[in-house]
């Protein structure tokens, strides 16, 4: 049984993954590798396809608690599982890597945020942003995307851009282009066939015989087996949730079922959970979660988290009546105290209603949590600093500390690498009060919104702070659109826009001092989605701008998933590539690569997949049948397949006695190709050649009338009797399938089951099994057999559907004995098969 190495999605994702085999170094400079040096690294490094770059391995891509607080790749990381958050953090924030923060908590001083990305501060653009234009010095294009090029093999994702570059050698299989100089590492490969040679192979799941390719069997981790019976003595297996561990490496609680939840875990609401779970009183509001037994208590207090009913957790939101949800204006939402407009994603959501808003100094002195301060009444608990009311001395902020610091006049940093343990004069921002802002002269007071604004600085009320749209239109540098208060828009592209107030904030984002892209799913509007280099797509069933990265579709989540070429698939929660006989219109049809479209007068219309590959490279099912024949193998047209009305203009000449269509110019047999063998040689469609007749081409019956000069005699030999030149030694081939029957002078091959002479190499079209023929640099697998190849070594096809095909073939020439072969095959996505072969006489 023959099988295939998956994409290369999972490919890279298994080396990720596989945490025990390959050590590219010992102290490894992750952020100065490219992607070929990651990917070989990935004991240490972690290669993030969305920013194109190499990151050190952290305590976020950790995602067991027992992986977390051990340490499972022993790289000295000090880490902690947080129950409450079910996250992996390191004990000291400040090293964790930039890309474990979203763009909201994104730690300014060491990171930056690039489009809606956390990175390195070094980083100030992603290539995937820029246009064909601008796509210059690191940045070059690679399957019509802009793309970081690193030096390394692999980030050319398409065959043509790995073809041309002489360093690079394309694997169709895996979808992947790697290095010539260094053969691809053992450990990346999982596949239902053989491994490579220089690879061990470890079969992971005996019920699809899929392998694990390894340099060393031993360290393949436990959870790389899928099944029971392959799970090794070394690990072990728990059935209630089928996995095979590490016993140093227990499965998370979160995995178990509360009636299955084991004694090193704890069963809190419907949900099993970490002994060290916090109680659901304990957790913030914000942290309360269906996953940790938890839910808001929305009939008395959504402020509190209560425990979940044994058998069912109920995680609708607490504003059931969607009012929040349903608007679509910030002044529509902010009508409602229970909802909250973000101003960045532009949308209303639900809030839990503040215990302390608008109670009177008197009453919010004996309101838990309450605390008094700057003229109005705060929401404090008591174990947050930065709620702690000192008093004011009037002394300048920066006398203070962060603990002394008169609130609202300054502002401490509470924790802020950026601040350290400082105390500073309050930005005009941040002067929530009238009489405050007067006490600033570069500030200025706005009262239609109360706002204080920098007015020295030339800065302007933000527009999102205008509610209606006549207080919008009267401001000088803000419009009114779809219900929602903006900046001006130029037209121009984020970067290019210098202050926060010029920043369009419909299709851009301010952060870290710069305009910023925002998501590009964020667009709805086709002029937005093109400013923000994102893709607009649109059809019947509606419209969306998405951003293609030219990745394969694989790499793309459900979400991402690019619309144009690939399909979101939500049965599979997959993103996967289009099939052209899925489209049932031209436009759609022709706007996929390789897909054309075919009609004809009798009304027949539908689309099919032709890649330009050679006719003998198709299955049956996929054959391009208006340039190649489809019979029972699919080939290119011979002469003897056009009627007389197409003969002469496919160059054939036509011979009306015979009534056939023939191209014969009177040259040797082997000049001629097999399609247009004439009948005075023999057409060997099994050697893919036209040759002259020889005796065993004979039957028995006939052997005696061939030509003198071909010496021809009937020769007995095990029971049988062939037709052979007169000394020859019956063919070893004679005897394939035929163990018994395989005489002294031949050795018999058990693999493929063929009788073959020694110290000699079997034609490809005799080898049987997919993994011999792969073993050899002078032939290719596809359509279900074994077939030589145009030049070495072989380049792999990869075909575009999955079929089953039992298939009987009869191997004869035109007056010599037959064998027929019956081969049952499943041919997959990339060309490879499942075969199985039986022959009789």
């Amino acid at each position: 049984t023959i099988g295939v190495m998956r994409s290369t999605c999972a490919v890279l994702l298994a080396l990720a993954t596989f945490a025990q085999v390959l050590s590219f170094a010992s102290a490894a400079n992750c952020t100065s590798f490219n992607r070929d040096q990651c990917v070989s690294a990935y004991e240490q490094c972690v290669y993030d396809d969305s920013t194109q770059r190499c990151t050190d391995f952290g305590c976020n891509d950790y995602t067991w608690p027992s992986t977390c607080n051990n340490d499972q790749m022993g790289l000295s990381l000090d880490c902690t599982w947080s129950s409450a958050m079910s996250k992996c953090m390191p004990t000291d924030p400040s090293t964790a890597p930039c890309r474990s923060f979203g763009p909201a908590d994104c730690p300014t001083e060491t990171c930056n945020v690039v489009e809606e990305f956390c990175v390195d501060k070094s980083i100030t653009q992603l290539c995937s942003s820029l246009s064909e234009a601008d796509c210059t010095g690191k940045c070059s294009i690679v399957n019509g995307v802009c793309t970081l090029n690193d030096g390394s093999c692999s980030v050319l994702s398409d065959e043509s851009s790995c073809s041309s570059n002489s360093n690079c050698k394309w694997y169709a299989a895996l979808w992947l282009c790697w290095e010539t100089a260094s053969l691809l590492p053992c450990d990346t490969i999982e596949t239902a066939s053989q491994c490579p040679d220089h690879c061990k192979s470890v079969t992971v799941d005996s019920t699809t015989n899929t392998f694990q390719c390894t340099s060393d069997p031993d360290s393949v981790p436990c959870t790389a087996y899928i099944t029971k019976a392959d799970c090794p003595s070394t690990c072990n297996f728990d059935e209630a949730v089928n996995v095979c561990y590490n016993p140093a490496f227990p499965p998370p609680c979160f995995e178990y079922t509360s009636d299955l939840c084991p004694d090193t875990c704890k069963v809190q609401g419907a949900s099993c959970v970490e002994l060290d779970t916090p109680q659901c009183a304990d957790l913030d509001p914000l942290e309360c979660a269906p996953g940790l037994g938890c839910t808001r208590n929305c009939a008395d207090d959504v402020t509190v988290c209560v425990s979940c009913d044994s058998t069912f957790c109920d995680d609708t939101p607490c504003d059931s009546s969607g009012n929040c949800t349903s608007a679509t204006t910030i002044s529509d939402c902010e009508s409602d105290p229970a909802c909250v407009w973000d101003i960045d994603l532009k949308v209303c959501s639900f809030v839990a209603p503040d215990p302390c808003e608008g109670k009177s100094e008197e009453v919010c002195g004996t309101t838990q949590d309450c605390t008094w301060t700057g003229g109005n009444c705060l929401y404090c608990p008591a174990d947050d600093p930065a709620c702690v009311v000192v008093p004011d001395t009037g002394m300048p902020c920066s006398t203070y500390n962060e603990t002394s610091c008169p609130s609202p006049r300054c502002v401490g940093s509470f924790g802020d690498p950026a601040e350290k343990d400082e105390c500073r004069d309050a930005t005009c921002a941040e002067r929530m009060q009238q009489d405050l802002c007067g006490l600033d002269a570069d500030c200025a007071w706005e009262s239609g919104v109360n706002a204080c604004y920098n007015q020295t600085a030339g800065d302007k009320v933000p527009c999102f702070m205008y509610a209606n749209e006549t207080t919008c239109q009267a401001s000088d540098h803000c419009d009114f659109i779809d219900g929602i208060c903006e900046n001006f828009d130029d037209h121009k592209v984020c970067p290019d826009h210098m202050s926060e107030e010029t920043c369009p904030e419909d299709r851009c984002w301010w952060t870290n001092g710069k305009c910023n892209n925002i998501a590009c799913s964020a667009f709805t509007h086709q002029i937005d989605c093109d400013l923000a280099s994102c893709t607009w797509f649109e059809d019947a069933a509606g419209s969306t701008c998405f951003n293609d990265t030219g990745l394969a579709c694989s790499n793309y989540t459900l979400e991402q998933c690019p619309p144009k070429r690939c399909i979101a698939n939500a049965i599979t929660d997959s993103c996967d590539l289009p099939s052209c006989k899925e489209e049932y219109n031209k436009e759609d049809c022709e706007s996929l690569q390789h897909c054309r479209w075919f009609s004809d007068s009798l009304g027949s219309e539908f689309c099919y997949l032709d890649d330009g590959r050679p006719c003998n490279k198709w299955s049956t099912t996929d054959c391009p049948f208006e340039r190649c024949f489809l019979g029972t193998v699919c080939r290119e047209f011979m002469c003897s397949d056009f009627s007389n009305t197409t003969c002469e203009a496919n160059n054939c000449t036509w011979d009306e006695g015979k009534e056939r269509c023939y191209k014969e110019e009177g040259q040797s047999c082997e000049s001629f190709l097999v399609s247009d063998c004439p009948s005075r040689c023999n057409a060997d469609f099994t050697l893919d050649m036209c040759r002259d007749f020889v005796c065993s081409d004979y039957n028995i019956d006939t052997c005696t009338t061939a030509p003198a000069e071909l010496n021809c005699v009937v020769t007995t030999q095990a029971g049988e009797q062939f037709c052979l030149t007169e000394g020859e030694a019956v063919p070893c081939e004679h005897f394939d399938f035929r163990q018994a029957d395989c005489p002294d002078y031949c050795n018999w091959n058990p693999q493929n089951l063929i009788c073959v002479e020694p110290d000699t190499t079997p034609k490809c079209q005799r080898l049987t099994q997919e993994y011999s023929c792969r073993l050899r640099s002078d032939c290719t697998f596809a359509n279900l057999f074994c077939q030589p190849c145009e030049s070495e070594p072989c380049a792999t096809v990869t075909a575009s559907t999955t079929v089953t095909t039992t298939m009987a073939t009869t191997a004869t020439a035109s007056q010599g004995p037959s064998t027929t072969v019956t081969i049952t095959s499943d041919t997959t996505t990339d060309g490879t098969s499942t075969a199985t072969a039986t022959a009789t006489d």
